[in-house]
């Protein structure tokens, strides 16, 4: 890359680090998944390390990515042009990442070389395709929504569980329920995204940014047998005033949208931990791979004096 986007890069980069560091006290980093999973069969780590820090450079782009599509980005990221120098390096970043891949001192295997270089394209590709129907926002029911959080959010923790796996052994059932178990890492950090939405501040508030997320999806389809004008009505209310945020928020609680929700948190986590169940071999690190499912992701506090203002 150019000094100029090298520099820029370097800059973007930093603060996004700095920005996926800021995590609770006692919760594991997302960044380090495929540690994790590498460290539960092997401890030579280091035939790791160029691999997962390229799929943890993709994991910071893909999170500059979704801060674009949310509008959530800091005021210093954006420059006098808009997103679109963010969009431009974010680009060069992955195609480099992808160019890396083809350099022998990172994987000497050829053979495994091109499966897992064919598997991240593979991927990247099935995110895009997601990643398009989020950004038209045209997702009117609850099918699609989910097939856009498997294809976005469950196909890239899938695959950082993946290379974590592969590069550890070449046991197929072993690295499927790898795979697995980040599928549902990845769906659970996406409901716990769709959750939080809800109680946003009113810039980053799903509610007032006319978001179709899956919560306000299931109130929507709750209401179409009995008011859906009047919902739609506040919805689109709730994008200049706050009062009908307010009301809007306490229709989607009284749904049942957000204990919908809840249940299939508990859903996904049981999956994640019956896939690192099934795998024959003797884990080393039972407990880590447990607190992605558990500490992350639980116990949820929702503000209830919010759904009455």
């Amino acid at each position: 890359m150019g000094d100029d986007l090298t520099n820029y890069g370097h800059n973007v980069i930093e603060h996004l680090l700095m920005i996926s560091e800021r995590m609770p006290e006692g919760k594991p980093s997302l960044m380090g998944l495929p540690y994790v999973c590498f460290s539960a069969i092997s401890d030579k780590l280091e035939t790791l390390d160029p691999l997962a820090g390229l799929w943890g450079t993709n994991y910071l782009v893909i999170h500059l990515l979704d801060k674009i599509e949310d509008q959530e980005l800091d005021s210093s990221l954006l420059s006098s042009t808009g997103n679109g120098p963010l969009i431009n390096l974010s680009i060069a970043i992955i195609v480099a990442c992808l160019n890396l891949m083809d350099d022998q001192k990172i994987f000497p295997d050829e053979n495994k070389r091109h499966v897992v270089r064919s598997k991240i394209m593979a991927t990247l590709v099935q995110m895009a395709s997601g990643q398009h129907l989020d950004l038209l926002n045209c997702v009117t029911d609850i099918d699609k929504c989910w097939n856009i959080i498997k294809d976005k959010s469950g196909s890239f923790f899938a695959l950082g569980c993946y290379i974590g796996a592969v590069m550890a052994t070449d046991d197929q059932e072993t690295i499927q329920e790898f795979q697995r178990y980040g599928f549902h890492v990845g769906i659970l950090i996406q409901l716990a995204n769709d959750i939080a939405g809800l109680w946003r501040k009113k810039d980053f508030c799903d509610i007032s940014m006319g978001k179709n997320t899956l919560p306000i999806l299931f109130a929507r389809q709750f209401y179409t047998e009995r008011n859906i004008y009047t919902f739609d009505q506040i919805l689109q209310q709730a994008k200049v005033s706050l009062e009908a945020e307010k009301l809007a928020r306490k229709m989607i609680f009284e749904s049942g949208a957000v204990i919908y929700m809840l249940v299939e948190v508990e859903k996904h986590k049981r999956y994640a931990i019956s896939a690192i169940e099934n795998i024959h071999l003797e884990l080393r690190n039972m407990d880590l791979l447990s607190q992605y499912v558990n500490k992350i992701f639980s116990p949820y506090e929702i503000d209830l004096s919010a759904i009455h203002g």
